[in-house]
C-alpha cells in the first residue's frame, strides 16, 4: 500500500472517516476543503486496494519553520491492523522532509495507548504534557521526532 496527497474528490470520504474516528474535536467539511487546498497544510490519504479510503493524516506547516506538526491521524475501523497508521506517519515524515522540516511534533491524548505505542515504534519521544488540552478536558502528551 502507499499514500498520496488528498484531492477535493476525497472530501466525502474524509468527512466520513473523521465522523467515525473521533467523538470530539472534529473538522468540518469546510475545514477539510481548506486543508486539502492549503499551501501550509498537507492531507495524506492511504487508499485501500478496493479504492476506499483506509486512513488519512493531517499535517500543519508554518512558513519559515523547520518543524512540522502532525495534527491528526485516522485509520478506518475496517482497515486497522494492516500497518496503515505507520504508513501514514511515514508519509507525513516524507512530506515534512520535502518541505525542509527537520522535526515533527504532535499531541496525543494521554489515554490513547494505541497511538502512543504507534508513535513510540516510529521513533517519537515524549517530552511534555499539556493539561486539559482536549475539549473534554483530557491531557495531551507532547511528542517529537528529529527527521534523519
Amino acid at each position: 500500500m502507499s499514500t498520496r496527497p488528498a484531492r477535493l474528490d476525497d472530501l466525502d470520504a474524509l468527512v466520513a472517516l473523521e465522523e467515525a474516528s473521533f467523538s470530539g474535536d472534529k473538522m468540518s467539511r469546510r475545514s477539510w476543503r481548506r486543508a486539502v487546498t492549503s499551501a501550509t497544510i498537507a492531507v495524506i490519504v492511504a487508499p485501500l486496494p478496493d479504492g476506499q479510503l483506509g486512513g488519512c493524516a493531517v499535517l500543519f506547516f508554518r512558513r519559515g519553520s523547520n518543524e512540522g506538526r502532525i495534527y491528526s491521524i485516522a485509520v478506518a475501523a475496517a482497515a486497522r491492523g494492516r500497518g496503515l497508521g505507520r504508513l501514514l506517519v511515514q508519509g507525513g515524515e516524507d512530506e515534512a522532509r520535502r518541505r525542509g522540516c527537520t522535526s515533527l511534533r504532535a499531541e496525543i491524548r494521554v489515554d490513547n495507548a494505541a497511538s502512543r505505542a504507534l508513535f513510540a515504534a516510529c521513533g517519537y519521544a515524549e517530552f511534555g504534557l499539556k493539561s486539559g488540552y482536549y475539549e473534554d478536558g483530557q491531557d495531551a502528551v507532547l511528542i517529537r521526532r528529529v527527521l534523519g
